[in-house]
């Protein structure tokens, strides 16, 4: 075996590091086929018309558009994107029909030439017409992969919401009609394919890491209803996946959860989406304070039986006004009038609880910890740092609670 110096030796382990990391940063990972489903592709895609404002489509710079399932992906990105720069269209999807869809169709571009057929100068067919029979015969040949539903059948089924007509071959020829063949063709030629989970904890960071060093700066999402159809202990990571593209919008839809069919499209700016992330912190930030405080509501002993069934109370109450707040849309969500309530509750059962337990600075505390959870996105006695996403209204009424506290408090309040 051969001697290495020590500083062959530095190079190596220096390469295998910096190989080590590009892959953690950059390496894109598909899934195993045994961890893919076998559900069939909707191919136009059993959502609502999406209309798209104005505002968020590219003039010149290049843009990408991260989304799932079929044809309406690829409508979103031509809507979205321009002539002067191939738009980069990545699909991530877990069903194996989708990919094979996908990667059948890019394959058939690929190694079709569609130029126009003349004959004595006079054209006989189209470059576009020849695609649009191409493609006919693909759909004809791969039945296997699709869902075939009849064109009307959504707007027969919902008549109160305006659905896209389900012939593939109407929808592709709308698409090449309205942005060019060449466009079409160019978008789904230079597309990425990838097996996986929009909850995977890692895919959706390494593909922005890959747009950033490739300068793309435009990014949007297509999640559609992916929320309401996986587990709910994976919809928290599916949020931070989304938010991690900072993407301009996110077009997202529900289900509903008596047909399964969505029924309403949401256009989230990246404001927007902010916003619901500060929500989702409020959230879990107030939960744990409630948390914390039914484990010091089970240290109390059997002599204090009033007292504890108070305290049950007051938790079960808060609880549920939480509950009331976060099962609303989260545009409508209303953590400040949460505190009131929290005030309101947590007051009116100071005078059993300080009497038996002496829980009056305890308690006086604890709204002061759920005004800070809404204000700045922390627990509050327990983060040692704050979230810079305070809102104006959250802090004022955080503030305005202090002041309030102090006035009825017998003592100061803990130093933030």
């Amino acid at each position: 075996m051969p001697i290495i110096t020590d500083k062959e030796a530095a190079i190596r382990i220096q390469r295998h590091v910096r190989g080590h990391l590009a892959r953690k940063k950059y390496g894109i990972k598909q899934a195993p086929k045994s961890s893919l489903t076998e559900y069939k592709a909707f191919l136009v895609g059993n959502e609502p018309i999406i209309n798209l404002p104005e505002t968020y489509k590219a003039n010149k710079e290049k843009i990408a558009l991260v989304g799932t399932s079929v044809l309406r992906s690829l409508y979103l990105i031509c809507q979205l994107g321009n002539r002067v720069e191939t738009p980069k269209l990545i699909i991530i999807d877990n069903s194996e029909k989708v990919l094979a869809f996908w990667r059948k169709l890019r394959d058939l571009i690929e190694k079709s030439i569609f130029i126009d057929e003349t004959a004595n100068n006079v054209i006989m067919e189209t470059k576009e017409a020849k695609f649009l029979k191409v493609f006919s015969e693909f759909l004809a040949q791969n039945t296997e992969l699709y869902h075939v539903i009849p064109d009307n059948a959504y707007n027969e089924y919902q008549p109160l919401f305006q659905y896209e007509k389900q012939d593939p071959n109407n929808f592709m020829k709308r698409l090449v009609e309205q942005h060019g063949l060449s466009y079409v063709l160019s978008t789904i030629k230079h597309m990425s394919i990838i097996g996986q989970s929009w909850a995977d904890p890692h895919l959706l960071k390494v593909i922005k890491n890959i747009l950033d060093l490739h300068g793309i700066k435009k990014v949007y999402a297509y999640p559609s209803n992916i929320e309401h159809c996986i587990n709910d202990e994976f919809i928290e990571q599916l949020r931070e996946n989304i938010e991690v593209l900072k993407p301009e919008l996110s077009v997202e839809t529900d289900r509903c959860p008596s047909h399964g069919i969505p029924e309403t499209v949401f256009l989230k700016s990246g404001t927007e989406l902010q916003k619901e992330k500060e929500k989702r912190i409020q959230n879990k930030a107030i939960h744990s304070i409630l948390d914390e405080f039914k484990t010091k509501i089970e240290t109390i002993g059997k002599h204090h039986p009033q007292a504890k069934q108070k305290a049950l109370n007051l938790h079960r109450q808060l609880t549920q006004n939480l509950e009331k707040v976060v099962t609303q849309p989260r545009a409508s969500q209303d953590f400040t009038s949460y505190i009131q309530q929290a005030q309101t509750l947590i007051t009116a059962a100071i005078p059993t609880l300080e009497r038996d337990l002496s829980w009056s600075d305890y308690l006086l505390n604890l709204i002061k910890r759920i005004a800070s959870a809404v204000a700045y996105g922390c627990t509050l006695g327990y983060a040692q740092r704050f979230f810079p996403m305070k809102t104006a209204e959250a802090a004022t009424a955080a503030s305005q609670l202090g002041i309030d506290l102090e006035k009825t408090s017998a003592g100061p309040l803990f130093s933030i």
